[in-house]
């Protein structure tokens, strides 16, 4: 990907006593980068054919599926015109199916957080008794190096309670069915750059499980820019070429370009601020 600019600087020229005519101006061109970091905020709405593309599925896969409007309770999606359903309601005691993210990378988190979010339909209406406590889903983060580590557990019915280590924001019960969002954080163990989010749903043959808008944040492989000429003249191009070669790269970059005019007692900065996809 390549962005070129043109310089379109002007300047006061302060010229000596004695009225000598200065003509040759020079402009030189410095680029100093400023820390990036590469956040990428990837999202699965359901609104799409399921398994999405890099998404796969496990388990009791027969009960697992998207839905345009659910039953057993009647609701509806939290966005669009999807949400995924754990058919808890039918499937057996004990029966489990996952759903596992595309691979994630997180090499380049650095001192940052990611995190994993998503919506839950918690129900009030049935089967809202002790009996059902573990229906639900159990979100993992996995990778080769570290195993599974279990984030938390949000349960299907609203008496029962939201829990996990990693839990950070989310009701832990509740008296009213609906919607209702629950984040959670990465353990730092898992910087590299082949991690997933299994999502674990388990049935105790009570209602069915409702979920909608899953997202997540990814930190891969930072922009790495180039500069092309690194000394130039006013008002010829300068082109900028990104060679990171990360498929899901998306980057605010700020860059600073100092001109600097030859035998005028001039100094001049500009600010380009350069968004990539």
């Amino acid at each position: 990907m390549k962005y070129k600019f043109y310089n379109k600087t002007k300047a006061t020229i302060f010229h000596s006593i004695i009225g000598r005519a200065l003509t040759t101006i020079a402009l030189v061109l410095v680029c100093l980068p400023v820390m990036v970091t590469a956040q990428v905020l990837n999202t699965e709405s359901f609104d799409g054919s399921f398994p999405s593309s890099g998404w796969s599925t496990s388990g009791s896969t027969n009960y697992l599926f998207v839905t345009n409007s659910g039953i057993n309770p009647v609701q509806s999606p939290h966005s669009g015109s999807g949400e995924l359903q754990w058919q808890s309601y039918n499937a057996p005691n004990g029966a489990t199916a996952g759903l596992i993210s595309p691979t994630i990378d997180w090499a380049y988190r650095g001192g940052n957080t990611p995190t994993v979010s998503f919506w839950l339909y918690r129900d009030v209406t049935g089967y809202n008794s002790a009996a059902y406590d573990l229906e639900g889903v159990n979100v993992y983060a996995n990778s080769p190096g570290n195993g599974a580590t279990l984030l938390g557990f949000v349960p299907r019915r609203g008496g029962a309670s939201a829990t996990g280590a990693y839990l950070v924001s989310g009701v832990a019960t509740t008296t009213t069915s609906g919607w209702y969002q629950y984040t959670f954080n990465i353990p730092s163990s898992y910087n590299g750059s082949d991690n997933t989010i299994a999502f674990d749903f388990y049935s105790q043959y009570g209602n069915n499980t409702f979920i909608d808008d899953i997202q997540y944040v990814s930190y891969p492989n930072p922009v790495s820019l180039t500069v092309n000429p690194q000394t130039t003249c006013t008002g010829n191009p300068v082109s900028i070429t990104n060679a990171c070669t990360s498929p899901n790269a998306a980057y605010y970059v700020l860059y600073f370009y100092f001109v600097f005019y030859q035998c005028l007692p001039v100094f001049l900065s500009a600010l380009f601020i350069i968004k990539t996809y």
